[in-house]
């Protein structure tokens, strides 16, 4: 059957054997990362202050348990020290709903508020990876600094932006402007292509029309010397 199937499986995988361990401080939030049979934590993990420990409970030393022998111990180092490199968000932007990481919060008892300029709200708080994140359900709509209150009290200042993408700028091409012109039927727009030329001159061009008073003066020019070479032609 399945269910002799798991069983001869499990009791066939080499899981780390530990002989004594510590009952840890229940009232903390924590993580368990690693587990005992008896659902104990045998290695666990929560927020102090900026940073995150992690604790064993029981010593690691081979009279107690077998860990630093086992398979799992390098992984379990590496995962530790890449994933306590946690950066501090410079600030959120309003509308993606992300959690935020405030400092001093280790007790789920704790009576937050988040405060800003006629807001006021009380988060939601999850742990994740043993941090303690504030989930304020989208409700902060107007960017600036806000204050993270314990009981009244001041612990963390957080601040909120508007979302930059609005600003993100998209050209067209003139073929894409023209069909868009012409699927939507708008008047009165004129298109003016330069290439070549500055853009203030193509427009004077196009207001002014072409001008002639280049080539009239070149004509002028020429017309006065050819004047002036028949004058002493004739007088020889």
């Amino acid at each position: 059957s399945i269910e002799s199937m798991s069983a001869n499986l499990l009791s066939k995988t080499d899981f780390p054997v530990s002989k004594q361990n510590y009952i840890l401080n229940t009232n903390i939030v924590s993580t368990q990362i690693i587990g005992l049979a008896n659902k104990e934590d045998f290695l666990s993990e929560y927020s102090f202050g900026n940073g995150t420990i992690y604790q064993f409970s029981s010593p690691i030393q081979k009279e107690y348990n077998n860990f630093t022998k086992h398979a799992l111990f390098v992984p379990t180092l590496i995962n530790i020290a890449t994933s306590a490199n946690i950066e501090n968000m410079p600030y959120y932007i309003i509308g993606t709903n992300q959690k935020i990481s405030a400092k001093n919060i280790n007790y789920s008892n704790e009576m937050l508020k988040i405060q800003g300029e006629n807001c006021e709200i009380i988060p939601t708080i999850s742990n994740q990876n043993g941090q303690q994140l504030l989930n304020y359900h989208n409700l902060i709509t107007k960017n600036g600094f806000y204050n993270i209150l314990n009981n009244n009290q001041t612990i963390d200042r957080i601040a909120f932006n508007y979302n930059t993408s609005e600003a993100i700028t998209l050209s067209l091409t003139e073929k894409e402007i023209k069909d868009h012109i012409s699927e939507n039927k708008l008047k009165n727009i004129r298109i003016i292509s330069s290439r070549y030329t500055e853009i203030r001159d193509t427009i004077q061009k196009e207001e002014k029309g072409k001008e002639y008073w280049q080539i009239l003066i070149i004509l002028s020019l020429i017309f006065f010397a050819l004047e002036i070479l028949l004058i002493k032609l004739i007088k020889i």
